[in-house]
């Protein structure tokens, strides 16, 4: 294991049950050994992602189920983890929504609101919540 300012940090990951969060994970449980908390809306996608990361140190790897977007849930997130003790060091957030390549003329309000919902609010409660 490496060392370095990462050394032992938890650290959550929105996002954390595929592409570059599992990735991100991965990495910094193996190289680091940071704690890793990975959020993800599927648990059947958590569960496959702790499994494609292997053997890890007791702990170094948790998950938690909700949407990124559910402000109730980032606050009952952060209650949690404020009761069970336990301080985030680095918050990677990597969760995102974005429609197919598309013209932005073809944006529906719809559409529209729920990129921002995704891609910024989220950002904003995950920073204010943690």
């Amino acid at each position: 294991m490496n060392s370095n300012w990462l050394t032992g940090k938890t650290v959550v990951i929105t996002g954390g049950s595929g592409g570059l969060g599992l990735a991100l994970a991965q990495r910094l449980i193996h190289r680091w050994g940071c704690h890793v908390i990975a959020t993800g809306r599927s648990p059947e996608r958590l569960e496959a992602a702790r499994a494609a990361i292997g053997e890890t140190p007791d702990g170094s790897y948790t998950c938690r189920v909700f949407d990124v977007t559910d402000r109730a849930a980032w606050a009952d997130f952060s209650a949690d983890l404020a009761k069970r003790g336990v301080s985030v060091d680095v918050l990677i957030n990597n969760a995102g929504f974005m429609l197919p390549f598309t013209r932005l003329e073809k944006l529906c309000d719809g559409d529209i609101d729920r990129i921002l919902e995704t891609n910024l609010r989220a950002y904003l409660t995950a920073f204010r919540a943690l």
